[in-house]
């Protein structure tokens, strides 16, 4: 896995107003001994703060560690997988522990739980509960607005190109949205980057418009936007 990750957060802040402890706590156990060519995860050290986020005076650090170590650090912290020039894969066993009163909405989870059945039939595991599903948000769009100059998404929607990329990256399990990613994305004239979030099951054509409408940019944006999303579903 050669491809170098978007930075992100895990999660955001409980409240905007004020800056608390971290309600969430992120454990890497690296299954082999990390080295840089591995691609450890990078953090930024301080980012995890309220308002802090995309701040670009942050250091960048690699986590190079033995197998078996644990690495902890706050999931609101802006961190990153780097890309992996070694000839071997890194396995990482990630877990995530959280104040009782938490559940975690927007991260992927197993369809499977690890508990073993109380039946004879050992091999079988319990059922994860059910998740409840989440709506999208966003203001309407009419048929066909933002789309005029996106022949070639077009094409690609026809043939269903873009449709498989969505099956594909759908939930078999519990119907949730979760968040895959967020990215940041530069706004002409503006100093502070945007977020923009991906969730599971999102089409990037569709994201990229919304995201387009709601920034007052035009279309010209939207096709180029739509692929840097559909590059990093793929990654």
């Amino acid at each position: 896995d050669s491809a170098l990750q978007k930075w992100h957060a895990d999660g955001g802040h409980l409240f905007d107003h004020q800056h608390l402890p971290p309600h969430c706590i992120n454990v890497f156990y690296p299954l082999i001994d990390l080295t840089s060519d591995h691609g450890p995860t990078e953090v930024m050290p301080g980012t995890h703060r309220l308002g802090k986020l995309n701040d670009a005076s942050a250091a960048q650090i690699k986590l190079c560690c033995d197998a078996g170590s644990a690495i902890l650090f706050d999931y609101r912290l802006n961190h990153r997988g780097y890309a992996n020039f070694s000839s071997e894969p890194r396995p990482v066993l990630y877990l995530c522990y959280a104040k009782p009163f938490f559940r975690d909405a927007g991260n992927t989870r197993s369809d499977h739980s690890i508990v073993k059945s109380s039946s004879s039939d050992s091999i079988n595991n319990k059922p994860s509960p059910p998740w409840v599903a989440r709506i999208l948000t966003g203001d309407p769009v009419k048929m066909k607005e933002g789309f005029e100059c996106q022949n070639e998404w077009e094409e690609k929607v026809v043939t269903g190109e873009l449709v498989q990329t969505s099956t594909n990256n759908m939930s078999s399990g519990s119907g949730e949205r979760w968040i895959l990613f967020k990215m940041n994305v530069e706004l002409p004239g503006s100093e502070n980057p945007k977020i923009l979030t991906v969730h599971n099951g999102d089409v990037p054509l569709e994201v990229s418009s919304q995201f387009c409408r709601e920034n007052g940019l035009g279309d010209d944006f939207v096709s180029v936007l739509a692929q840097s999303i559909n590059a990093q579903m793929d990654a």
